[in-house]
């Protein structure tokens, strides 16, 4: 409340907006992202043995997770992880691809590429929501093995950061009219 001038006779009329204003203090993420391996099927050996050693390595932005590995796999069996991964994520670059490798494990040479899948998570088809639990099978695609039946089952949840109460913001009044 402001002071009154008592010298002026007639009070006028003041029109004001008040907007409240939030300083960014700092770029931190604003979404979590989660990513759980739940299990696959049709996992191929991609060494000359009729057994793969699967494991995933799960990717977004610049961070990457990597799964346990399942020793002795046969394309019949159907190993499980139920492994999750938290990655930290901004709501205005969601256009980054989720990218989920599976690998086949090698005792004495270097691990060999099985496939992988890339999630958009704004793919216009079948986006990810914020707040939604989304669980399904997505198809592990490999251009040397375009026959390839391999799938993984994922459970993704993007969801709001909880936020901290913000005590650096600012007030601001602009007067319209006086």
């Amino acid at each position: 409340r402001g002071e009154e001038d008592e010298d002026s006779g007639a009070l006028g009329s003041l029109h004001y907006k008040v907007t409240l204003k939030k300083k960014r203090v700092n770029l931190e993420p604003d979404l979590v992202l989660r990513v759980a391996i739940l299990e696959a099927k049709k996992i191929p050996s991609r060494a000359k043995y009729d057994h793969a050693d699967p494991y995933f390595q799960v990717s977004f932005e610049q961070s990457t997770h990597k799964t346990q590995v399942r020793f002795r796999q046969t394309t019949f069996d159907r190993p499980a992880w139920s492994e999750t991964f938290t990655f930290q994520a901004f709501s205005d670059r969601l256009d980054s691809a989720l990218v989920v490798t599976c690998m086949d494990h090698q005792e004495w040479a270097k691990d060999q590429r099985i496939g992988l899948v890339a999630i958009n998570l704004l793919d216009s088809a079948d986006p990810v929501s914020i707040g939604d639990l989304e669980e399904r099978w997505f198809m592990i695609s490999d251009a040397a093995h375009p026959d390839s039946q391999a799938e993984v089952k994922l459970q993704i949840l993007l969801r709001q950061k909880p936020k901290e109460t913000d005590y650096d913001s600012q007030l601001r009044i602009r007067v319209l009219e006086a």
